[in-house]
């Protein structure tokens, strides 16, 4: 509930098209993006076009908040694939962004690009149900088709 005053209508937000992000599961976001191409190797060549891609990028989507399944940000040329423990902060592996001390960085876009595919990819993760069984004997992970056959 708003509690304050009302908005004039000149502020008040577009609706959502219902064809857009916030109506997909998880599943579906995922669907969308897993087959995503990785970063193009680090030439000259792909750097010049990444560039471009960044400027198509944003004249497409001026208002854009930020990128989504349904128009994904450009990755930078010779970092790592997406979803593969990557920082977010530079694009390559062996770090987490909190301790990221590159000093080249990725455009903020990005970043949230990054977060959000890994966001993604997290909540369509398949779960499997896992037991403790034993008693003094060390744990054992138990399927869910086991655990079936022995109720």
């Amino acid at each position: 509930p708003n509690f304050g005053p009302p908005r004039p209508a000149s502020v008040a937000q577009a609706p959502v098209a219902a064809d857009q992000w916030q109506g997909r599961t998880d599943h579906e976001k995922w669907a969308m993006i897993q087959n995503l191409p990785p970063p193009p190797a680090n030439t000259d060549t792909n750097r010049a076009e990444y560039m471009a891609s960044i400027k198509r990028w944003h004249a497409r989507h001026p208002t854009a908040k930020g990128p989504t399944e349904d128009r994904p940000y450009p990755l930078t040329p010779g970092t790592a694939a997406l979803g593969s423990g990557e920082c977010s902060g530079c694009g390559m592996i062996g770090h987490l962004w909190r301790e990221c001390t590159a000093a080249r960085k990725l455009p903020p876009f990005e970043t949230k690009w990054r977060g959000k595919f890994n966001a993604i990819k997290r909540a369509a993760a398949p779960t499997t149900a896992v037991n403790f069984v034993g008693g003094d004997t060390e744990p054992t992970a138990v399927t869910e088709d086991k655990f079936e056959q022995w109720k």
